[in-house]
């Protein structure tokens, strides 16, 4: 306060958010700590989450694209700036894990498991989980895949379900169409077995809720899946079309 020429009541309002200082005074405070006036308002924060907003855009076009090994590359330079960022080491690991290489996915492995032992974001920490069973699957450790898929939260706990008796009356059509788009691209991965959920991605947002059902039943209507353990079934919805 003595610095400043103000009063040491002055100086513990500003501490406790009850206001703020007076803008003339920002340059006498920001020399006074010796930073600049960017770092002493906090800028420096705003323009580095930007970049980071700006690495993930730019790394999920990679991906759309196919372009797994630009992705992994992009992200690996995008770590020499912001080490040890937990969403851009779980970003690389999903990337890592969509190539055939053993060491990219071996890499995976690590790199997940390293944002699950600190992480406590619990968006990443369900991104890194859902990728690592299937990373443990495709490494042929099954038990640990499915240890680990056991203590994922079930469907009933699932935003998707709980979100449409969530919001406002007007907005629950849209959330309950959103609910169900998810929905049909999953169930689609899961009866096809096929990999293609950023191939789907790309489709999806060419059609409506209502097309992309359809769709989706009608290319699944009347044939015979594989489903787990090997076993088929006929996959029929009879009156739905």
């Amino acid at each position: 306060s003595e610095a400043l020429d103000v009063s040491a009541q002055s100086v513990s309002r500003w501490e406790l958010g009850i206001c703020y200082p007076d803008i003339e005074l920002l340059p006498a405070i920001a020399n006074y700590f010796g930073v600049t006036l960017d770092e002493l308002v906090g800028m420096d924060r705003i323009r580095g989450e930007d970049r980071r907003a700006e690495i993930f855009r730019t790394a999920q076009e990679y991906e759309r694209r196919g372009e797994w090994n630009l992705a992994i590359a992009f992200l690996r330079e995008a770590l020499k700036t912001h080490p040890g960022d937990d969403g851009i080491l779980t970003e690389l690991a999903l990337a890592l894990s969509m190539t055939e290489d053993r060491k990219d996915r071996a890499d995976a492995i690590a790199i997940s498991e390293k944002v699950l032992s600190r992480s406590t974001n619990q968006k990443l920490r369900s991104t890194a989980m859902a990728n690592l069973c299937f990373l443990y699957k495709a490494a042929g450790q099954y038990e640990k895949a499915v240890a680990l898929g056991k203590t994922l939260p079930h469907i009933w706990e699932s935003r998707e379900m709980l979100m449409p008796d969530l919001v406002a009356d007007d907005e629950r059509g849209g959330q309950v169409s959103r609910s169900l788009d998810i929905a049909a691209q999953v169930l689609h991965d899961v009866i096809s077995g096929e990999k293609i959920r950023f191939r789907w991605a790309i489709n999806r947002k060419r059609m409506c809720p209502a097309r992309r059902w359809r769709h989706f039943l009608m290319s699944m209507n009347g044939k015979n899946v594989k489903m787990a353990g090997e076993k088929s079934c006929h996959f029929i919805l009879p009156g739905i079309l």
